[in-house]
């Protein structure tokens, strides 16, 4: 009887070990809603882009930035049309682009978001040009988009 007790002892705990290579919970899934999404940066000017679900991406991106270095507002629109995936893991995704404008300026802009909720996604925007009027650099201008 002792011998048969300390055998399934054994097994149970053969089994308990080995388990599987499966993680115990599944990973986060962001599926971001299709569609238009809208909202505004600081700056209190609007941004907004398409979520496309068949990549799961995001593009025709549209934003409105204030490049003044004074109280006067120097907006300045940039439009990418180019799609950018987002990470169905953790929702993140990035842009950058460069323009120059027919005074030989060069502007680019670099943008981070998150979704964080299906219909939610935040970020940060940097935009520079070392040229334009003087010059302008601004970094990590927040932004808020809904769905």
């Amino acid at each position: 009887m002792k011998y048969f007790f300390v055998l399934g002892t054994v097994l149970v705990l053969l089994l308990v070990a080995c388990g599987s290579d499966s993680p115990t919970t599944p990973a986060p899934s962001i599926s971001a809603m299709a569609g238009t999404w809208t909202g505004e940066t600081a700056q209190q000017l609007p941004m907004s882009f398409v979520v496309i679900q068949s990549p799961d991406s995001l593009g025709y991106l549209q934003v409105v930035i204030d490049v003044a270095t004074t109280d006067d507002p120097d907006t300045f629109t940039w439009t990418i049309s180019k799609n950018y995936a987002y990470s169905s893991e953790t929702g993140a995704w990035s842009m950058n682009a460069s323009t120059t404008d027919p005074y030989n300026n060069v502007h680019t802009i670099s943008i981070e978001g998150t979704f964080i909720e299906v219909d939610e996604c935040t970020g940060t925007l940097s935009f520079a040009s070392p040229t334009y009027h003087g010059g302008y650099d601004f970094k990590n201008k927040t932004f808020s988009v809904f769905r």
